[in-house]
């Protein structure tokens, strides 16, 4: 992983993804690829289609996080907290979620080949959208 972030930077980073959201010629997509998020807290706020792949989540708390069609692949997210996080249409693949909390959280449509979910806590309903992960190489 690359450069840490500090709390002012990545608040910036969000408004303007915030901002991107409602207008693209006026914000920026936020762009946390490869970087060092262990422990960060992202609570509620609206990453829809950011892009996080290869970042490292370790222990970040993203209850009710808005991911919906952020890429996530090859991410990093032991032991974080997911809680009632949106992720339709993310793309986990080839994410490690290992005893990660994922109560409550929608993965509908969402890209789960070849996440580790070692340990996770699960909402029981929500295990057959793992458990039906599509194969894309199929």
């Amino acid at each position: 992983m690359s450069e840490e972030l500090n709390d002012l930077n990545l608040e910036a980073i969000v408004e303007e993804h915030k901002q991107w959201l409602v207008d693209v010629s006026t914000g920026r997509r936020a762009d946390l690829s490869r970087r060092d998020l262990t422990g960060v807290d992202l609570r509620g706020k609206d990453l829809r289609d950011a892009d996080l792949h290869n970042a490292d989540l370790d222990r970040a708390d993203l209850q009710e996080c808005d991911l919906r069609g952020a890429n996530l692949s090859d991410a990093s997210l032991v032991s974080a907290n997911l809680h009632g996080a949106r992720l339709s249409n993310a793309d986990l693949s080839h994410a490690d979620l290992r005893n990660t909390n994922l109560t409550n959280v929608e993965l509908e449509n969402a890209e789960l080949w070849r996440c580790n979910f070692r340990g996770c806590v699960i909402t029981p309903k929500r295990l057959h959208e793992i458990l039906n992960c599509r194969d894309p190489e199929a």
